[in-house]
């Protein structure tokens, strides 16, 4: 998916062209992890407000790296083992077709890995095999991760109410989290 490039981020407006609805990956962010989001988040004390400035650190970061050298690809934007068929090469389905930076779908592919496995030999593996490929910087995955939680967790706290599993998911992932906001705490300190 990541070989066919695009324009702008976010949903497909432009099919024939591989639109994005969004001009900036930072509009695309914006318009997942609003305020009022990150308000939730911050009320449910999964975000301090100190942490908060990593999300304009994280957006940045992701920005810079599209200017340099990443362009806007075509992501399924769910890639979990949960979306794959059992076939000799890793074959998804059920994907959410979107242009964005193509390490977004690598870092929901280690949240959904840490959820299954709870190790890091999953994460490592993951990495390994997209780096044999797609040479990338690790800060841009770790700002990806932290952007992708921030958007997982809050729709998991809604989903929490119905859906047990999903709070168990966020006490899952956080170590993730703490992961990513080391590595962009390094990048501004």
């Amino acid at each position: 998916m990541h070989r066919a490039k695009g324009v702008g981020f976010g949903d497909i407006v432009d099919v024939d062209n591989f639109k994005g609805q969004h001009p900036t990956f930072r509009e695309e962010i914006e318009s997942m992890i609003t305020p009022e989001k990150q308000e939730l988040l911050i009320a449910e004390k999964l975000l301090t407000m100190d942490e908060k400035c990593l999300i304009s650190v994280a957006v940045a970061l992701v920005e810079n790296d599209v200017r340099s050298r990443t362009q806007p690809s075509l992501i399924h934007d769910d890639p979990g083992v949960h979306n794959t068929f059992g076939a000799e090469t890793i074959t998804f389905f059920d994907p959410d077709p979107k242009i964005s930076h193509p390490l977004i779908d690598l870092a929901i592919a280690c949240v959904w890995a840490i959820i299954a496995t709870g190790d890091q030999k999953s994460l490592a593996a993951l990495a390994r095999g997209y780096q044999s490929e797609s040479p990338y910087d690790e800060p841009v995955l770790q700002a990806c991760i932290f952007l992708k939680l921030l958007e997982k967790w809050q729709w998991w706290l809604y989903r929490g109410k119905t859906e047990s599993f999903a709070l168990g998911w966020i006490e899952k992932t956080k170590p993730l989290l703490r992961d990513a906001q080391t590595q962009l705490n390094s990048i501004t300190h």
